[in-house]
């Protein structure tokens, strides 16, 4: 059975076994994942069950990463911190399996059905800024808003940004820190990754890619 799933596994698509229960579906993808690791969604059939995968994998595959595709509820999203940062996980989680990283995703049912981005779309609406970019301020800010970043005096949380003249701060939901980018004119003269707390700048960059809060289809409301 084992030497069958790591055989299908090494293969492009879905494929499907029957007959191992318990601990033995667990081993099964082990074997099969650590013979030809790529990125890989497991569905279970509910939360309480991806504590269990977790301790399980982490026995049978200990330097392999393992994460969660968090639930989202839109209403939650729209209405607070949390919502918002969990839909923050949920798009970094989905653009690595975008960029073909090698990691395990554990997703329960509801998360799993959740309509998201297709791969044109995250191609398509995801915003890179660069250095040198001709790019005006004004365009900027209307990207960000389109995407349903909120504007705020100071940057105290992910999702939002500032702008002091021509310098804007933002926090991008896939980003696990905040970033100034600095115009001059009608191009982009700096990228600086900025401490959250201090919002002072630690390191220059060269480009900075920005992903939607809101779903794409509701961009232009």
């Amino acid at each position: 059975m084992i030497r069958e799933a790591t055989k299908k596994f090494s293969r492009r698509g879905e494929f499907v076994i029957y007959g191992v229960t318990g601990s033995q579906k667990v081993l099964t993808l082990a074997a099969a994942y650590a013979t030809n690791p790529r990125p890989t969604i497991i569905l279970v059939s509910g939360r309480e069950k991806i504590s269990e995968w977790r301790d399980d994998l982490a026995e049978f595959l200990p330097d392999v990463e393992v994460v969660e595709l968090p639930e989202l509820d839109l209403i939650d999203v729209q209405a607070s911190t949390i919502g918002v940062e969990r839909s923050a996980k949920r798009l970094e989680v989905l653009a690595r399996l975008l960029r073909g990283e090698k990691f395990i995703v554990l997703a329960s049912a509801t998360a799993a059905v959740k309509k998201d981005f297709s791969r044109k779309d995250f191609l398509k609406f995801q915003l890179r800024v660069e250095v040198g970019q001709r790019l005006t301020l004004e365009k900027f800010l209307a990207r960000l808003n389109e995407f349903g970043y909120e504007r705020a005096d100071e940057i105290d949380a992910i999702g939002k940004f500032s702008v002091h003249g021509g310098i804007v701060d933002i926090f991008p939901i896939n980003e696990p820190q905040p970033y100034r980018v600095d115009f001059f004119g009608d191009e982009i003269d700096s990228i600086r990754a900025i401490d959250f707390e201090t919002l002072r700048s630690t390191k220059k960059l060269q480009a900075v890619t920005i992903l939607p809060i809101k779903r794409f289809g509701e961009a232009s409301e």
